[in-house]
């Protein structure tokens, strides 16, 4: 959505800081999703769930260290997920500048 829509105009906070870190969050975000994803497809095929699944091959074991580092990578989505929140309510309780109604598709 975000490559084919057009995006809202900034959401300046006041403070450069609070836009520096919303912005590192959001890129954070974006990091974080394709880090698991990437982790997650590397388990499967380390783990020859492909063959398992199309029954050509057994599920084979991985080092338990990748999915310890899969399972943290979930861990820290949920923490920018959190941080994501929190800077929404700012902006919808503190700031009440309508975000959220900005972000909405249709007419702006």
């Amino acid at each position: 959505v975000r490559i084919t829509a057009k995006r809202p105009a900034w959401a300046d906070t006041g403070n450069k800081y609070l836009n520096w870190f919303g912005e590192l969050t959001h890129w954070a975000m974006y990091l974080a999703i394709f880090f698991i994803l990437g982790m997650g497809t590397w388990i499967a095929f380390s783990r020859n769930l492909v063959g398992y699944v199309l029954g050509s091959g057994a599920v084979e074991r991985v080092p338990r260290f990748i999915g310890t580092i899969h399972h943290l990578g979930w861990f820290m989505i949920l923490g920018l997920l959190g941080l994501h929140v929190a800077g929404v309510l700012y902006h919808e309780v503190i700031l009440n500048d309508r975000l959220l109604g900005r972000m909405w598709f249709g007419k702006r």
